[in-house]
């Protein structure tokens, strides 16, 4: 077999591959329990799912097969293993498989499986162990019988039978004992003849929270699994036929060829050891220009990429996420160590335009709903990315309803960039400008229309969205005559600049923003109420910050981080710091975190932000959370006094009580009255 056949050997996995076996990642909670019930309906009243419902064929006949083999799911599942004649046996039939595989498995869990959240297992083709680090069951090792007549349905069964990449959802394990993991991921393993010889298999065992972030970690376990699997298959090739061939360096570079951004390796000195395709086209460079050179000379000094090589970080598994500006465009920047197939110490980068710079894609592409880059992963936010995604590709007309600097822009333009990316997006502020100005600003106007007019006139924010979005920010705000000027445009489609008689015709997208409550301003004839119906086809509650607490500290980090992208420190906040932004009312909201992490970053030193780095609106603000500016109770008096000293004792509670001079079992049962999480936030 010559270096050209061993191309031919398998077919690279696609996007679309990747992005069925991603497709997990939309089931609900609620489906799991959907899954379950099936499953039991199965087992209990031997009723087979409808062929149309949530329950996958592949796994229902897995799940009759498993039944027809007698498993008991309602026992406990006790592992069977090979004896040892059998276990000899099984060592010689995969001795190229055990010898290729053994060395990557090792180093990649070694390197990549110390937080325990997933694993790593090689079963040969009769589901026999071959390899276990991190098991979905206590007590698992090599020679153990995980075939399909002993354990029922599991992903690396499925993946021999379907010749295929199969992910098994946890409900969908037919034995419960097997359910350890919420998901499971297994790739085939081909050897020289084509024939599949074994399943490669990663569980993750932490629940999944649905957030982008996990979403781009789920990305990365999949490629490194589709690269795991393609250096073992390559190897065996290599021991088989011994060809001349850097095998290593082959498969990692498909690994990556497969991923939509943009990746850039760095080694242990910061030197740029391999960038993908995607790389090259974003910068504008070549391969062999880069390749040895300091990363800097592409993205500038990043701080945290900066404790990645040198592992002056503890924690071996960040993932940073930063915005900077490499030219004239932001990035969203992810930075991941990893041992490669290039070099056994790495920092992996993956690059992606943010909204508003999209890089042109395949129309193949699996990419992401842009509303994602938004960042946000609390509850009430991702209820409203669900529901942007869910309306964006209906090209109905959007109302954005939210306070002053909750994002309502960032917002218009994802739906802008998923629905009509290749036009344009204008922004008009309806509050920002007097009607007379606002006026000429949306319909253009003609040469000579009025005094100060340009001779040759001037197109219009409404004409210049053809083809594109227009946003309409604090639509609450225009004037009631313009009002209905505006609504004629939105039903003939039709504009008029002033002073001209003739129309040209308009194609764009209505996305309208308002902080006002508009139904009010209709009762009040502030608004018009046709209007209204048709800039509000569907309504979209932008969350205010103090709403989702939970995203505080995040944004702060992120703030902070992006303020400091050209430093070579990032100063970190004190636990006091910490309480006090996440009390804080926020009447500014992001925009005001934003303002007010710039400003603790300027005024830190000696890389710490304290209270005495925040702004003195913070700090002695009346906008905290239970405080109404009304006279206080002595339990809301009481309350402040013990974060107030736990403040002061930087949470420790013994410390605490001696300066409230309260015993300790007192300001314990007191924390738990007042709800008072005395966690260290670091």
């Amino acid at each position: 077999m010559d270096y050209q056949s061993l191309h031919e050997m398998k077919n690279v996995f696609s996007s679309q591959t990747l992005s069925e076996m991603l497709s997990f990642f939309h089931y609900t909670s609620n489906q799991f329990t959907e899954i379950q019930n099936y499953y039991t309906n199965l087992i209990k009243y031997n009723q087979s799912p409808l062929e149309y419902s949530i329950v996958r064929k592949p796994i229902v006949n897995s799940w009759i097969r498993s039944k027809n083999y007698n498993i008991k799911p309602d026992k406990a599942l006790i592992l069977k293993k090979i004896n040892d004649k059998q276990s000899k046996m099984l060592l010689k039939d995969n001795k190229t498989l055990i010898d290729s595989a053994m060395p990557l498995l090792t180093n990649f869990a070694s390197h990549n499986l110390m937080n325990k959240s997933s694993g790593l297992s090689l079963y040969d083709k009769n589901g026999i162990t071959l390899f276990v680090a991190n098991s979905a069951l206590d007590g698992m090792g090599l020679g153990n019988d995980l075939s399909e007549e002993s354990v029922g349905t599991t992903s690396h069964t499925l993946c021999v039978n379907l010749e295929k990449p199969v992910f098994v959802l946890s409900p969908e394990n037919f034995h419960p004992d097997l359910r350890k993991p919420k998901v499971t991921f297994s790739v085939p393993i081909y050897d020289q003849t084509d024939t599949i010889i074994a399943a490669l298999t990663i569980p993750y065992f932490e629940e999944i929270k649905y957030t982008e972030m996990e979403k781009s970690h789920f990305l990365w376990m999949l490629n490194f699994l589709f690269m795991l699997e393609k250096n073992i298959e390559q190897t065996i090739v290599a021991q088989t036929y011994k060809p001349q061939i850097r095998v290593e360096s082959f498969s990692f570079d498909t690994a990556m060829s497969l991923v939509d951004e943009s990746v850039i390796a760095v080694d242990s000195t910061g030197n740029i050891s391999y960038i993908n395709n995607n790389g090259e086209a974003l910068f504008n460079i070549k391969k062999d220009n880069v390749i040895g050179k300091p990363y800097s000379t592409i993205l500038g000094v990043i701080p945290a990429i900066e404790k990645l090589y040198k592992k002056k970080t503890r924690n071996n598994k960040l993932t940073a996420q930063y915005t900077c500006v490499s030219n004239d465009h932001k990035y969203l920047i992810k930075a991941k160590p990893s041992s490669t197939a290039l070099n056994e110490n790495s920092v992996l980068i993956c690059i992606s335009n943010l909204i508003g710079n999209k890089i042109p894609l395949p129309q193949n592409a699996d990419i992401t709903h842009p509303v994602d880059t938004i960042l946000g992963d609390s509850e009430e936010m991702l209820k409203s990315k669900q529901i942007v995604k869910r309306v964006t590709n209906t090209m109905k007309s959007i109302l954005l309803i939210g306070e002053s600097g909750t994002g309502k822009e960032l917002f218009a333009q994802a739906i802008h960039q998923e629905s009509r990316p290749e036009g344009p997006f204008v922004a008009v502020n309806c509050a920002a400008l007097p009607k007379g100005i606002l006026e000429s600003e949306l319909f253009g106007y003609e040469g000579g229309s009025f005094t100060g007019a340009d001779k040759g006139g001037r197109i219009g924010k409404i004409q210049s969205a053809h083809g594109g979005t227009l946003f309409l920010d604090e639509i609450g705000d225009m004037p009631l005559e313009l009002q209905a000027v505006f609504l004629r445009v939105l039903e003939d489609k039709q504009v008029t600049r002033i002073g001209g008689i003739e129309s040209s015709k308009v194609d764009f997208r209505i996305v309208a923003a308002t902080n006002k409550n508009l139904q009010e301003m209709i009762s009040n004839k502030s608004f018009r109420e046709d209007l209204y119906y048709r800039i509000a086809t569907f309504e979209i509650w932008i969350p205010p910050l103090r709403q989702r607490k939970g995203d505080i500290l995040k944004l702060a980090e992120h703030f902070i981080e992006e303020e400091c992208a050209t430093q070579t420190a990032i100063p970190q906040m004190d636990d006091a710091v910490k309480q006090k932004i996440l009390r804080y009312e926020w009447p500014g909201n992001v925009r005001d975190l934003k303002n007010a992490m710039d400003y603790a970053v300027s005024m830190s030193v000696g890389g710490k932000i304290t209270l005495y780095d925040l702004p003195i609106r913070i700090t002695k603000s009346e906008y905290l959370t239970n405080n109404e500016g009304s006279a206080k109770t002595l339990a809301e008096l009481e309350r402040e006094a013990i974060e107030s000293a736990l403040l002061a004792a930087n949470n420790n509670v013994k410390e605490a009580a001696n300066i409230l001079r309260m015993s300790r079992t007192t300001l314990y049962r007191r924390l738990k009255e007042y709800g008072i999480c005395t966690i260290n936030l670091n």
